[in-house]
């Protein structure tokens, strides 16, 4: 893995990481996980615990711009609002066994709930959000290419 990524992040007894910064916490589903027996229906995580968790805070922890009000939410959530997506690098790792280049973290129902995740492909990722990484030069001329024709 290219990627770096805190290996030593703590873990609760309960098996949950976090908060983080924005103070979201991740609880990873053992269904998904690296070890996970292979099922039709779940995709499995490529790297153990900790990189999911890293590539949750990449896709959860962006409130950089100011709008007139103060902070603007730019979290990298999808275009219905139903979670968030991740990659890392322009694409370039490969976050699930399956070769998905994605990562998507659905809302969890209550806002003191654990975020959870998984690989995904780009099928459902949504055009502003795709436009949103190609104008901060988060992703190449060709990857965003690849995104909008959900080619990765």
């Amino acid at each position: 893995m290219a990627f770096k990524y805190n290996k030593q992040v703590s873990l609760s007894e309960d098996g949950v990481y976090g908060p983080n910064s924005v103070g979201h916490k991740y609880r990873p589903a053992s269904y998904h996980g690296v070890n996970a027996r292979r099922r039709a229906d779940k995709s499995r995580w490529a790297y153990p615990t900790s990189a999911e968790y890293h590539v949750f805070n990449l896709a959860d922890e962006h409130q950089e711009e100011m709008d007139e009000n103060g902070i603007k939410d730019i979290r990298w959530m999808n275009d219905n609002d139903s979670g968030l997506f991740s990659m890392v690098d322009d694409c370039s790792e490969i976050l699930g066994k399956d070769e998905e280049r994605l990562a998507f973290f659905p809302k969890p129902m209550n806002e003191a709930d654990s975020w959870h995740g998984y690989p995904v492909d780009s099928s459902d990722l949504g055009e502003n959000l795709i436009e949103y990484w190609h104008n901060k030069e988060l992703i190449s001329n060709t990857t965003y290419l690849r995104l909008m024709r959900h080619k990765i």
